[in-house]
């Protein structure tokens, strides 16, 4: 098994561009899964990072699974 790192910031953190042609200008990701295709959204810097570590269960390095 391999442990996987990642980072993940606050939702707060990716907010919808004014350019989008989707939802409200300025709201932050809510639910990605229902997101609009399309969707732009625009990074505002000055938010700390959460490091996650997951065990990756599969037995190939390519393929990602955390069996859960």
């Amino acid at each position: 098994m391999v442990q996987r790192q990642f980072a993940a910031l606050d939702n707060e953190a990716f907010v919808v561009d004014l350019s989008s042609p989707n939802l409200a200008a300025g709201s932050p990701i809510i639910n990605n899964s229902s997101t609009p295709v399309g969707t732009i959204f625009s990074f505002i810097g000055g938010f700390e990072y959460q490091s996650i570590v997951l065990e990756d269960t599969s037995s190939q390095p390519e393929i990602f699974n955390d069996d859960r």
